[in-house]
């Protein structure tokens, strides 16, 4: 027993230990838990939860107060002790995870399963009760252990262990209730905020914004919709949408709307009635519908702008494509954004290959002459020019290209229109005219054309700078050897040789030409200041032509040792025209030959002709001008179907004592004198009266007549008013009238030269380019000209039997004259063959020795009137047969 007693009395004071110690704690724990639930550290279930378990600890402590046996205080003991545990669990956990509500409530649950359950399982009230019930079972189980294990075998321990469970089933239903209507209130404020936040959003956008409910009566507009509609929200709110706009929102997209209810949506266009355009975007739902629209007039007006920029971009697309010309755009990297048909063919790219791609790597022979194009286009718009590019298979070709920047509205470039059109063949040919008119075909070196042209320019410049320049006239000696006894192709073979060592020896500053035949001349510029050094200078260079000169010239055949004569004169200041140069020079060339030729000399006063002699020779010539001593001989003209169908009037002297003066000694000397002014107008007096004499003559009424001018006599002030008073005192019909002038008029001053012919064109009077090819005119101021003739000149009719050279000028100029709708005449035809040539290769007129040499008045009338009884000329195929007729030799019949 005692030991029994002392067992119980340990019990008693364990329980008492555990009573103190637990109803201690279940108070701190209430204490701490509604401390963390007023700060927000712990929820509101939890606080509930420790607080109740903190006031259940204290009722169990009055209990074993107020019943101080010793079985009832040990199972006080073991229930205190179970929710002391539990509490002190709880209140752990909440203090480890303050300021995680959630995951403070989380860990509570493992300590109330019915709240997991309740969670995860939304189960009926009756399935809750009964799996709380069978939760609860493991805790009573274990009040049972501590019961047995303290002897405690009376009913006391079931009724409290039952009072346990119910306790804790109700504070169970207790914290799930709270959790749910938590849960409610937190889902409730969340939408609540959701609400607010889309309210604030729609008014926010630049969208107007609509809903309404399934009888289309509007709930909402946001104040974009308002604005747009012109109506106010209150009263916009409750109005049916069919009654505020119906054009903005007619009746078949409500009635779809209508038919498509469910989470469909749409989008229109709508036009009002106000022209504007809408984008309609609707929502349909099952409980109500929502339409988002926006004016988008200026889109819709800028899209329709578009499609008619692409429908004209097309037409022009499909008439760029029919052009002819290659048409691209580029932009400033050069990439292709266009291509046409006409750029395919060109240079052999299909749009499809070279869209994209860059231009100045395709296209381009030299990217460098591009450079100045684009400078130009980036500050002035556009260019042209020629430029040299490449096709697709590697051909070079040469395009004339105008290109022009397209810009924007704000006017900034974008990209370049470029339009190619092919020259190639324009410019081969323009090169073969330029050589044949500025470049001598055999030699290479330049004509006499270039080299007048260059000469002035020398002289002008000649005015602004100190340095002197030398000319150097060269003339091979004994050249007519070379040719009479090694053949002309010798001969041309020497000029070569000698054009090929002058090039060698001239420096780059310096110029060569070949003036004709076998005479070549050499300029020299950038000489010394000092007149002495700069003739010494001239002196040194010519001995070095010289030594080249006498160099052997070997062919195939034979070895010819050639020599020369140079003429040397400095320009001096005095001397102010070409043709003064080249006489001085001249001059001095032949004075070298008569020093005993493979010489040179320079020019001075004593070689020109004396005074004295001029003076002599200008005098008898004025005399015979007043004494009727000239007299006008006639050469008759004939075409291709040899037709005389003109004549030119020649001058001719037959002097008191001298006897016949050739028209090569005073006519020159008339020209230096001015003399040539009035013999020109003595000429075309005579040669009017008889152009009107031979008007009353039928088998001579339709010649015409050509009559020679000179250029100081065309050039002068008042030869356009004589020539109208001349025709109009002779009665000669203008028609037939042709004067022919020379190169050099138009070189002295072709705005005054073109003025006069257009002035004297108009009357009805032609003109005729006599000597063409030995001048220096332009091919540009040729076809300005209202010319109707080409004169081929003798020198070069004389050479197309023997020398290709010749020939090959000859064919030029009746080509050209063909291109130029100009009249051909090949003067100086002197041989059956030499009119054989020409007829053969289209030249039109012919005159010459062959035909007739030039005759008085009368006895051409009469040349003509027996020519012309001749079954009027030629026809046919036929042939003419040459024969000696009279004191004349003509061609008189066809063949039989």
């Amino acid at each position: 027993m005692r030991t029994l007693d002392r067992v119980d009395l340990s019990a008693s004071s364990l329980a008492r230990t555990a009573l103190l110690t637990s109803s201690g704690l279940a108070v701190l724990g209430s204490c701490l838990g509604f401390a963390a639930m007023t700060q927000g550290a712990m929820g509101i279930a939890e606080g509930v939860l420790i607080t109740c378990g903190g006031v259940f600890g204290a009722l169990l402590l009055v209990i074993l107060l107020a019943f101080r046996s010793v079985r009832t205080q040990r199972v006080a003991v073991a229930a205190v002790a179970f929710y002391g545990a539990y509490l002190c669990a709880g209140l752990l956990i909440a203090l480890l995870t303050a300021g995680q509500h959630e995951s403070a409530l989380i860990y509570l649950q493992w300590f109330f399963p019915l709240l997991i359950l309740n969670r995860m399982v939304n189960a009926p009230r009756a399935g809750q009760i009964a799996a709380n019930i069978l939760l609860v079972l493991p805790l009573a189980i274990i009040v049972a252990f501590l019961g047995v294990l303290f002897r405690d075998t009376q009913p006391t321990m079931v009724y409290l262990t039952l009072v346990a469970c119910l306790s804790y089933t109700l504070f169970s239903f207790m914290l799930s209730a709270v959790s749910r209507y938590r849960e409610a209130y937190i889902v409730e404020s969340e939408r609540g905020k959701s609400l607010s936040m889309q309210a604030e959003v729609l008014e926010s956008i630049s969208d107007c914004f609509i809903s309404m409910d399934g009888e289309f009566r509007l709930t909402y507009a946001n104040d974009t919709a308002c604005a747009e509609l012109g109506i106010e929200r209150k009263s916009l709110i409750g109005s049916e949408l069919r009654s505020i706009n119906q054009s903005l929102f007619p009746a078949w997209m409500l009635a779809e709307l209508s038919s498509t209810r469910g989470d469909v949506a749409s989008q229109h266009e709508i036009q009002s009635d106000q022209g504007q355009w809408y984008e309609m975007r609707c929502f349909s739902h099952p409980e109500r519908i929502s339409i988002a629209f926006r004016n988008v007039t200026e889109m819709v007006t800028s899209r329709h702008n578009l499609q008619a920029a692409y429908e004209r971009l097309r037409e022009q697309s499909e008439l760029l494509d029919k052009a002819q010309d290659a048409i691209f755009v580029q932009d400033f990297d050069t990439r292709i954004l266009y291509w046409n048909k006409g750029a395919e063919d060109l240079f052999g790219w299909s749009a499809e290959e070279i869209l994209g791609r860059r231009a100045a790597d395709l296209l381009l022979v030299d990217a460098e002459a591009i450079v100045p194009a684009w400078q130009a286009i980036v500050h002035g718009g556009e260019w042209s020019g020629e430029l040299e590019k490449r096709k697709k298979d590697g051909t070079r070709i040469t395009v004339e290209s105008r290109v022009k920047a397209l810009r924007e509205e704000t006017g900034h470039p974008r990209s370049v229109l470029t339009i190619n059109t092919d020259i190639t063949d324009r410019k081969v040919a323009e090169d073969r005219i330029h050589n044949l008119a500025f470049y001598d075909h055999l030699t290479g070196l330049a004509n006499r054309t270039l080299l007048m042209e260059r000469l002035e320019e020398i002289l002008r410049r000649k005015q602004q700078r100190d340095h002197h320049a030398a000319l150097l006239f060269i003339d091979l000696d004994d050249f007519k050897t070379l040719n009479d006894t090694a053949g002309h192709e010798a001969g041309d073979g020497l000029l070569k040789e000698i054009a090929r060592r002058l090039r060698q020896i001239i420096r780059r500053s310096d110029s060569v030409a070949r003036f004709g035949g076998d005479e070549f001349v050499v300029i020299l510029e950038e000489l010394s200041s000092d007149r002495g050094k700069a003739t010494a200078e001239a002196r040194r260079v010519g001995e070095k032509i010289l030594r080249a000169c006498r160099e052997p010239y070997v062919t195939a055949h034979c070895s010819f040792e050639s020599t020369a004569s140079i003429g040397i004169t400095l320009f001096v200041p005095h001397c102010v025209t070409v043709e003064d140069l080249l006489k001085r020079a001249d001059l001095a060339m032949y004075q070298a030959k008569e020093q005993g030729r493979n010489n040179l000399c320079f020019f001075d006063s004593s070689m020109e002709v004396s005074a004295s002699e001029r003076a002599v020779l200008l005098a008898d010539m004025r005399s015979a001008l007043q004494n009727q001593e000239f007299s006008l001989h006639f050469q008759p003209q004939l075409d291709s179907s040899f037709h005389i169908t003109g004549c030119e009037a020649l001058l001719r002297w037959r002097h008191p004592q001298r006897g016949n003066v050739s028209p090569g000694e005073f006519i020159p000397l008339a020209e230096s004198s001015g003399l040539i002014v009035d013999m020109g107008a003595w000429v075309l007096r005579t040669a009017c009266r008889q152009l009107a004499y031979w008007g009353g003559q039928p088998h001579m009424r339709s010649l015409e007549m050509s009559v020679n001018v000179s250029p100081r006599q065309f050039l002068d002030k008042d030869f356009e008013r004589l020539v109208a008073n001349v025709v109009a005192e002779s009665g000669a019909d203008p028609r037939q009238l042709k004067l022919e002038i020379t190169e050099s008029v138009m070189m002295e001053n072709i705005e005054e030269t073109l003025s006069t012919m257009t002035a004297l064109k108009a009357l009805g009077i032609g003109f005729s380019l006599d000597d063409f090819g030995t001048g220096y005119s332009s091919l540009s101021q040729l076809k300005r000209l209202p010319l109707d003739q080409l004169k081929v000149d003798q020198s070069f009719v004389r050479g197309v039997e023997q020398a290709e050279t010749d020939a090959s000028i000859v064919r030029t100029i009746i080509g050209l004259g063909r291109e130029l709708g100009l009249n051909v005449l090949a003067e100086g035809v002197e041989t059956a063959q030499q009119y054989g040539f020409l007829k053969e290769h289209d030249c039109h007129s012919f005159q010459g020795f062959l035909f007739s040499p030039a005759l008085p008045a009368s006895q051409f009338e009469s040349f003509v009137k027996d020519f012309s009884r001749r079954d009027g000329g030629m026809t046919g195929d036929a042939e003419p047969r040459f024969v000696e007729a009279g004191d004349y030799p003509t061609a008189m019949t066809a063949a039989d």
